[in-house]
């Protein structure tokens, strides 16, 4: 079936899919024609028509989690980086008081982090990003750091 689609912005791209397809198919095929990565697509619909606009990053707003005053885990930002997957930038500080910050063990809704890469790993700072799969990438998800004491946070990812 050949299909055109036209993007919030007034661009045509031709896209050709089985009859068969599901609607993932449709969302692969749509987001090569358009050179974005199909879970960057957001699909809208009425009775006639089907609109794809791309997807943002999912929230820019530092979020703050603190084991006390002197040491506090902030959350830079959310990405989404595929089904299901977001990688969170994060930016951990500590004073020295109570030894350097703790040694990553988050967890995003109720998910562990498939790897830790620290950019900067140092007595008192530890800085990178968390890549996780099997989570929510829109709504709220929630985001511990640290392997205990951290507040968890609440993620709007719709909220910027």
């Amino acid at each position: 079936m050949d299909l055109k689609v036209q993007t919030i912005s007034g661009n045509v791209h031709s896209v050709s899919i089985s009859t068969s397809a599901n609607l993932l198919a449709l969302y692969e095929a749509v987001g090569l024609a358009m050179d974005i990565k199909p879970w960057e697509l957001r699909l809208t619909a009425d009775a006639r028509v089907l609109c794809f606009g791309a997807a943002r990053v999912c929230r820019r707003t530092p979020a703050r989690g603190c084991y006390n005053a002197n040491y506090v885990c902030t959350v830079l930002q959310v990405r989404q980086v595929g089904w299901g997957m977001l990688d969170i930038d994060i930016s951990v500080l500590g004073d020295g008081s109570l030894g350097g910050p703790q040694t990553p063990g988050p967890r995003a809704h109720g998910a562990l982090p498939m790897a830790v890469t620290l950019d900067v790993d140092q007595e008192d700072q530890k800085q990178g990003t968390l890549p996780f799969e099997n989570v929510p990438t829109s709504g709220e998800v929630s985001f511990i750091y640290g392997v205990n004491g951290y507040d968890p946070l609440v993620l709007n990812l719709d909220g910027r």
